[in-house]
């Protein structure tokens, strides 16, 4: 039986909306697929390297996304390595700021991880500008639609390679298309998230995996490949594709009514 490393990073701080699911259900998945799973937690002054198969890092409060950024800007070259060698990082919620160069935020500039060509931007009056509500997506990765939830202050406001081309080449994709709902930028909501090599970051929280079993399947599948063990594809019988598809029901009802 193989081994499978799952770094949860920052799970006691970066664990807003039941995000720790996300880690539960790939862990389940995983098991089904005969690998042998290990998920270390890991967090403030631990150290990350590139040891692991899989990386995690969910939702948080603005407070504790400026605690995290503070440390895990101390691993760039490791995050580097860990992105450019294929390895996969899902990331959910502000979470995905953490990858960009720049956080704006009430008159302060913070430096991010200076992988992705992005500059993210947090509303200094939160009630005003906060996005909220359910999201419908699509992606080219699943011919099956995206379900999610957004609640935000912040915004994903320049994907510029000329601004950014000193810090990175890395030619990044949309994760997510816009169907119903918002974006990561509040003029132009057509498309959500950032997909790069096995870099999957998104804003939808939810948890993306439980919500959107179809997608899971895809991630579960890509990783055996990687891993080198046969897929043993999924009856699609459970929970969470009955949860799926009903969602999708009520849904259309929704906008045809």
């Amino acid at each position: 039986m193989k081994k499978f490393k799952i770094a949860y990073l920052y799970y006691d701080l970066m664990n807003l909306y039941g995000e720790n699911g996300n880690i539960r259900y790939l862990e389940k998945e995983l098991k089904e697929q005969d690998l042998d799973v290990v998920i270390d937690y890991i967090t403030i002054g631990d150290k990350i390297d590139t040891s692991y198969d899989f990386y995690y890092i969910g939702c948080g409060t603005l407070n504790n996304q400026l605690i995290v950024l503070k440390d895990i800007t101390k691993y760039k070259k490791e995050f580097k390595d860990i992105i450019d060698s294929g390895k996969f990082v899902l990331v959910t919620g502000n979470a995905i700021e953490l990858f960009g160069c720049e956080i704006f935020n009430e008159a302060k500039t913070y430096k991010g991880l200076e992988i992705f060509p992005y500059s993210v931007t947090i509303s200094d009056v939160e009630v005003d500008y906060r996005t909220v509500g359910e999201q419908y997506y699509k992606t080219e990765l699943v011919p099956h639609s995206i379900i999610g939830f957004v609640n935000k202050s912040s915004e994903i406001d320049s994907i510029n390679n000329n601004t950014y081309g000193s810090v990175t080449d890395r030619n990044i994709s949309p994760l997510f298309k816009v169907i119903d709902g918002f974006g990561y930028d509040y003029d132009n909501n057509k498309y959500d998230g950032v997909y790069y090599n096995n870099f999957y970051g998104t804003y939808l929280i939810g948890p993306l995996l439980v919500r959107n079993p179809y997608f899971t399947d895809y991630l579960i599948e890509r990783i055996c490949k990687k891993m080198g063990t046969k897929y043993k594809k999924n009856k699609r019988d459970g929970y969470e594709y009955l949860a799926y598809n009903e969602y999708l029901k009520n849904f259309y009802e929704k906008l045809n009514n």
